[in-house]
Parts: structure tokens; sequence; C-alpha cells
């Protein structure tokens, strides 16, 4: 259960914060009556973490919603982003919005492979 902050009043795009990832869709932008409520997030494919669906608490399918960037572009499970995310606090490895998570993880790897 993750519930769906943002809307007009904070002037951000509704999203879920969900396993250190923002998700969101442009159908949540017209849902304005779903901000604050606790909805079912489901990562269908245990392989690919981009990508959930949404759910009421009675079940009823809502829609898909999709990793904000760096993971956004290259599947991954969620173990590899909390690795990442481990890396990453401990600057071991640089994330921003502009990069995909999984190929920094892929870079640093072959970086410290070669020494």
């Amino acid at each position: 259960m993750c519930t769906l902050l943002g809307g007009v009043a904070t002037g951000r795009r509704p999203h879920f914060n969900f396993a250190n990832a923002r998700y969101s869709a442009e159908w949540l932008c017209l849902r304005t009556d779903l901000i604050g409520k606790n909805l079912w997030l489901h990562i269908e494919d245990e392989d690919d973490a981009r990508y959930a669906s949404v759910s009421t608490a009675h079940g009823l399918y809502l829609g898909t919603v999709r990793a904000a960037p760096p993971w956004h572009q290259s599947p991954h499970t969620l173990y590899i982003r909390q690795a990442i995310r481990a890396l990453h606090k401990r600057r071991l490895l640089h994330l921003s919005t502009h990069c995909d998570a999984i190929e920094e993880l892929v870079w640093v790897r072959s970086l410290l492979a070669t020494r």
C-alpha cells in the first residue's frame, strides 16, 4: 500500500514513492480524487521493476505507472535497485536524472574489475 502524493496544493505531479523510486503516469494527473489515498502498487514482473500496476484497496485496477529517472531505462530487479542505492549512499556510484542507473553500475563494475 502506498499513498499517492503531490497534486495542485503542493505544486508537484502526482506520484508514489516505492522501493527507492518515484512512480508516476499521465493518467494520475487526471485523478486528483486519489491524492492522499492509499493504493496498491504491484510489480508485475519481478525482473523488471520499471513498471507497477495500481489498484484500489478493493482490487479495482486503475492503471500502470512507470519509475522516474534514473530507474526508467533498463530492466532491473528491486534487489539490484537496493544494491545501487547502497553504493550511491556510500558515494561509490553517482546517480543523476540524466543517467541510467543500471549502466552506471556496469561501468563502475568494469572499472573495479580492471584494477
